[in-house]
């Protein structure tokens, strides 16, 4: 008697059909995120503008409010110390801006007479050389002046060779401090550069 041939069950021909679609499908790829950021902008590649300049000059006997950057002193400073004051209120001409406030005055000690080597016990004796300011602009120039008031720590004294700060008293040293408020006096015209 020949045997009749055999067939899976329905439900183990529908199990093996899908295990063959779950097999087939984790084999793929996940498909890639659907990009979100913006189509078609270029990034802007163009030079900046160029910086532009404007001359000024500012007359001889204009005055600027510093204050000192550094001590100085007839008892502790020595001839060639270099220093710096920073303009403690801006030049305006008409609507614009010459000179801002924060720009820096470059100095060196012109000359120093501590109080112990004066003659005739006077007080000591400090002379201010201004000669370079610079701003935060980015202008620089050369510049002729002088200190014409301090606040503190000494006086004004007019000598034959200009005027210096002396002590104020004899035996009495220079002493300038830190943030020490001093008006200077242009003695020549300032020539600079101004941004636009």
């Amino acid at each position: 008697m020949t045997p009749r041939p055999t067939f899976p069950a329905a439900g183990a021909l529908v199990l093996i059909g899908t295990m063959a679609l779950i097999g087939s499908c984790s084999s793929e790829a996940p498909p890639e995120p659907a990009s979100t950021g913006p189509v078609g902008l270029v990034p802007d590649r163009k030079p900046p503008p160029p910086i532009r300049w404007r001359d000024a000059t500012i007359e001889t006997g204009t005055e600027f409010s510093l204050t000192l950057n550094d001590a100085l002193g007839s008892a502790t400073s020595h001839t060639g110390d270099p220093f710096e004051a920073r303009i403690a209120r801006a030049f305006i001409e008409g609507e614009r801006v010459v000179i801002p406030e924060g720009s820096i005055v470059h100095g060196v000690i012109g000359k120093v007479t501590p109080a112990s080597g004066a003659v005739g016990n006077q007080g000591g004796m400090l002379v201010l050389t201004f000669v370079r300011i610079t701003t935060p602009t980015g202008a620089a120039a050369s510049i002729e002046a002088s200190v014409s008031g301090i606040s503190g720590g000494g006086a004004l004294a007019t000598r034959p060779d200009g005027k210096v700060i002396v002590g104020g008293a004899r035996n009495r040293d220079v002493d300038l401090r830190e943030g020490t408020p001093l008006t200077l006096v242009l003695d020549g015209p300032l020539a600079i550069k101004v941004r636009i």
